[in-house]
């Protein structure tokens, strides 16, 4: 009897360190299995804000192409806008030349005729200075008609001495 109560208290014993022990594995298995719920939260949270992140590049990235297509829209009209202003400096730069050669050929005309006045026979190269003066305010008008309808200075064809 005394081996069976001994046998019994060992086994108790024994008995009472297993359910110790599985108690202690029951332990380490909750807070395991709390530490893997915290880790699939986390795991879940880190997913979420990476495809909010990738959501967010993707608009960025969208956004930075609207940009880009706005601004080569923006350089093509300026570069349209810079060719137009080039021609209209070149033909105002033509139309400088142009106005200076008028200015010359009147002042040569001018000269020609108070030449003339002080007795001397240039009709030929008055009449000549008056032709360049012709074909140089016909450059120079943006019209023809100013030219051809003899809206000259103040001297008219009849103005050429004669002789």
């Amino acid at each position: 009897m005394d081996q069976l109560v001994a046998d019994k208290e060992a086994v108790t014993s024994q008995l009472a360190s297993a359910e110790a022990q599985l108690r202690g594995i029951k332990a380490k298995g909750l807070a395991q299995a709390r530490k893997i719920e915290g880790l699939e939260a986390e795991l879940a949270k880190t997913r979420a804000e990476a495809a909010q992140t990738k959501a967010e590049a993707i608009q960025a990235k969208a956004e930075a192409e609207k940009t880009k297509v706005a601004a080569d829209k923006s350089i093509a009209i300026y570069s349209r806008e810079v060719v137009a202003i080039q021609a209209e400096l070149r033909e105002a730069s033509d139309w400088e030349i142009r106005g200076n050669e008028l200015s010359k050929c009147q002042a040569r005309r001018e000269t020609l005729e108070e030449i003339h006045a002080r007795g001397f026979n240039l009709a030929v190269e008055i009449a000549e200075a008056k032709a360049w003066e012709t074909d140089a305010r016909f450059l120079v008008s943006s019209d023809e008609e100013d030219v051809v309808s003899g809206s000259r200075d103040e001297e008219g064809e009849e103005d050429v001495p004669e002789g």
